[in-house]
């Protein structure tokens, strides 16, 4: 249904639109048909042409579709365990580290009041 607000100037086209959609879409649907119909004719015209490159496409697509890839040899069995030791080893980094913090923390804090005392002592 047209809008009877529409432009006076813009109805002709605006009534014309269902028209030209279907013929736009039997103009398709002809050339797709026409496609279709020189493919066959072609692959049996050529059958080794086509299956060959019939198996060449289905790899092409396999390749593209296919995120799966198995690791190789090196990111197996070299880059995934130094990996592993490089998470291990950093962990342990922090662990020491914290310990070692907390340590000099109460090393600095009886050093400080040996200080005091040594102070008190001598004054």
């Amino acid at each position: 249904m047209i809008d009877p607000n529409l432009d006076p100037n813009l109805q002709p086209e605006a009534n014309d639109l269902p028209h030209r959609a279907q013929d736009a879409w039997s103009d398709a649907s002809n050339r797709a048909e026409h496609a279709m119909e020189d493919g066959v004719r072609y692959a049996r015209e050529n059958p080794i042409v086509a299956v060959v490159g019939a198996i060449i496409a289905g790899i092409v697509i396999a390749l593209l579709v296919s995120s799966r890839r198995e690791p190789t040899v090196r990111e197996r069995y070299i880059d995934g365990p130094l990996d592993d030791i490089h998470d291990h080893l950093s962990n342990l980094r922090e662990q020491v580290g914290e310990k070692a913090d907390k340590h000099f923390h109460k090393t600095v804090s009886a050093i400080e009041r040996a200080i005091k005392q040594a102070r008190k002592a001598l004054s």
